[in-house]
């Protein structure tokens, strides 16, 4: 529509209109594949995390029924 409002004006463009909305096309993948990225490496950090943690350990209910 842009393209032929320009040709009606006998304006051209150096370029095609596609390509930076290619362009712009190209930046949203990149940055959800970025996201997708960060996400999966905090998700292992947390498990890696729990590992090292010391965690309070709980008497287990045998445990429990042995000192009675």
């Amino acid at each position: 529509m842009v393209w032929r409002f320009l040709k009606r004006l006998k304006i051209e463009l150096p370029y095609d209109l596609a390509v930076p909305l290619l362009g712009v096309y190209l930046e949203r993948t990149k940055t959800l594949i970025r996201k997708d990225i960060d996400t999966l490496m905090f998700t292992e950090a947390l498990f890696i995390i729990a590992k090292i943690w010391k965690q309070p350990k709980c008497p287990s209910t045998v445990d429990s029924i042995k000192k009675i």
